[in-house]
C-alpha cells in the first residue's frame, strides 16, 4: 500500500499565490511508492481542482460543516466539497479544537465525511501540558473513542486515516523521534481498533519537512505524513514527495 503525503496549506495564501503554488505543484515527481494530497483553503478549491486535472495530485479539504447542506450561513457541507472533486477532508486539528470544536463535533464531522464516500483525516494528539502531566495516552485514547467510537456501525469499515500531531511541538523547537512517533503510532492503530475501526491508516504530522521526512516514512508503522508549513514551499514539498 502507497503511504500517503497531506500538505495541508492552512489559511496562508490569498488566491493569487494558491493558484500561483498549485502551477508548480503540477509539476511535481511523485515517488512511486507515495501518494499526495493537497489541501488548499475553501477559497481555493474549485480553481485548484482545475488546475490539478490530469496529474496524480488529489484534492483535499482543511475542514468541514458538520451539518448537511441547507440553510447554514457560513458552513461548508461535505456535500459541496465531494462536489468539487474533494476526496480527503481534515477534521479535528489541532488549531480547529483550539478553537473549541469538541470531540463530539469531530465525530459528527467524521460521520458526514464517510458517509459521503469521502476519506476523513482526524487529527489526535496531546498538548505540552498534557505530555508534562504523562496523560499523552489517555488525552489519545479519549480523542480517538471521541470521534471513532459513536460513528455507526456500517461506516466503521470504510477506510479512516488519523493523524497523530503532538500539539507540543509546535513552536517549541523540538521533534519528537521517529522511533517514539512510530511507537505512538501504532498505539493509536490499536486504540482505533479497539472502537471497531477496520481498516485504519495513521499518519504523522509534527513539523516535517524535506531534511526529515525520510526518516518518519522509513517506519513501517506510520502511513505517511501531514505536512503544514514546508507545502508552502515547493522544493521543500517537492523533495519530500520525491523520494
Amino acid at each position: 500500500m502507497k503511504k500517503i503525503i497531506i500538505a495541508n496549506w492552512k489559511d496562508n495564501l490569498v488566491a493569487t499565490k494558491s493558484l500561483t503554488l498549485a502551477q508548480k505543484y503540477k509539476t511535481i515527481k511523485i515517488c512511486d511508492c507515495l501518494k499526495a494530497v493537497v489541501c488548499p483553503d475553501f477559497s481555493a478549491i474549485s480553481s485548484v481542482a482545475s488546475i490539478f486535472k490530469k496529474t496524480a495530485l488529489q484534492l483535499g479539504a482543511q475542514n468541514c460543516s458538520a451539518l448537511p447542506i441547507g440553510a447554514h450561513t457560513g458552513e461548508v457541507s461535505v456535500e459541496i466539497l465531494k462536489s468539487l472533486g474533494v476526496k480527503y477532508v481534515i477534521v479535528g486539528h489541532s488549531e480547529r479544537r483550539a478553537c473549541g470544536e469538541s470531540d463530539e463535533v469531530v465525530s459528527q464531522k467524521a460521520s458526514k465525511v464517510l458517509a459521503a464516500k469521502m476519506l476523513p483525516v482526524v487529527c489526535v494528539g496531546e498538548t505540552a501540558l498534557e505530555r508534562r502531566s504523562g496523560n499523552t495516552l489517555l488525552t489519545l485514547e479519549r480523542q480517538i473513542r471521541g470521534a471513532l467510537g459513536k460513528l455507526p456501525k456500517n461506516l466503521k469499515s470504510a477506510r479512516i486515516i488519523l493523524a497523530y500531531e503532538p500539539v507540543w511541538e509546535i513552536g517549541s523547537g523540538k521533534m519528537l523521534a521517529a522511533s517514539e512517533a512510530e511507537e505512538t503510532c501504532l498505539i493509536i492503530k490499536n486504540f482505533a481498533k479497539k472502537c471497531g475501526a477496520l481498516k485504519v491508516e495513521v499518519i504523522f504530522g509534527g513539523s516535517i519537512n524535506k531534511n526529515n521526512s525520510q526518516e518518519y516514512l522509513n517506519k513501517k508503522n506510520i502511513d505517511g505524513l501531514l505536512v503544514g508549513g514546508a507545502s508552502l514551499d515547493f522544493k521543500n514539498f517537492s523533495q519530500i514527495v520525491n523520494c
